[in-house]
């Protein structure tokens, strides 16, 4: 999911990366622990997902950017990816399938 958040990053904000550039994290959660202003309106999930959260801090201004990834507990189903800058939805995707 590495390449396709720099992918995402480099075509919706312009910023070429490289891998050893970013943080992630992946997380179990109840899907009312997700911020539901970080999510397209439309999306539709279960109660449990894993959040797969890609973390890229430009050394030139210093913005925080967030590739995001919400799948099935198994990583198997996407449900949503999205774009937070400096912590504001700025690009989602709905359903689609994880490389």
């Amino acid at each position: 999911m590495l390449e396709t958040a720099i992918e995402v990053l480099e075509k919706r904000a312009q910023l070429v990366t490289i891998p050893e550039e970013w943080g992630y994290e992946s997380v179990t959660m109840e899907k009312e622990e997700i911020e539901m202003g970080m999510l397209p309106k439309d999306v539709h999930l279960p109660r449990l997902v894993m959040t797969h959260l890609y973390i890229y801090c430009a050394p030139e201004d210093g913005k925080d950017y967030v590739v995001y990834f919400i799948t099935d507990i198994t990583s198997q189903r996407e449900f949503v990816r999205g774009l937070l800058v400096e912590g504001r939805l700025v690009w989602s995707q709905i359903g689609g399938t994880n490389e």
